[in-house]
């Protein structure tokens, strides 16, 4: 197995579920389904953007706010808050520089729906 293998195989479940949604159509990934249900979830917290440690790095964001494990739950973020690329993850693309963050729970709750 190779070392790429093995380290895919250490992430949380809910982690390696997310990324192989984003490997998905638009159409038939959960998460861009059910954005309403994040957006409106009474969970989903506003965090102001650090632009001195975020800005054009998501993964940086979801480690500092989820864990080092969860960083590859930032494709969540990008799509709950419009952002297309993290190229685009810049302060000025954000509402009042606030990112739209669900929780974890929310996230696992996604990874359940049809």
């Amino acid at each position: 197995m190779s070392t790429l293998q093995n380290f895919f195989s250490t992430l949380p479940t809910h982690v390696k579920d997310t990324i192989s949604e984003y490997k998905k159509s638009i159409n038939n990934n959960r998460f861009y389904k059910n954005k309403d249900y994040i957006l409106n979830h009474k969970d989903t917290k506003q965090i102001l953007f650090n632009k001195n440690r975020w800005e054009l790095r998501p993964y940086l964001f979801c480690i500092d706010i989820y864990s080092e494990a969860e960083q590859y739950l930032y494709p969540v973020i990008l799509t709950i808050n419009n952002i297309n690329s993290i190229h685009s993850f810049l302060p000025e693309n954000f509402k009042d520089q606030l990112i739209l963050t669900p929780n974890t729970a929310t996230i696992r709750k996604i990874l359940t729906l049809k």
